[in-house]
């Protein structure tokens, strides 16, 4: 997308999980469809996890958050400068 890109950088037949990588310079949304996600900031200072509904989490680099699988719809926000990286796990359905 402009101003984003998300890359599949781990998904192999004979794994139950697979990782991809959002790069982001301003923000990037997401959505769980029903499966939890697992955010981990691999590069920048700090980004914003926001939800539909209202919660906020702020993620330092390298902290991880467990987005739950009935959030839906998610945005993540940089609050530093330059690219943001997080590395996304979840399960292969």
């Amino acid at each position: 997308g402009e101003g984003w890109a998300e890359y599949a950088i781990g998904e192999r037949e004979d794994m139950y999980f697979k990782t991809h990588r959002l790069e982001f310079r301003k923000e990037i949304e997401d959505d769980t469809v029903g499966q939890f996600h697992m955010l981990t900031l691999v590069e920048g200072d700090k980004v914003l996890v926001t939800t539909d509904d209202g919660k906020k989490y702020v993620l330092d680099f390298p902290d991880t958050l467990t987005v739950p699988a009935c959030v839906g719809r998610y945005r993540i926000v940089n609050l530093g400068d330059g690219t943001a990286k997080v590395v996304k796990a979840l399960i292969r359905l």
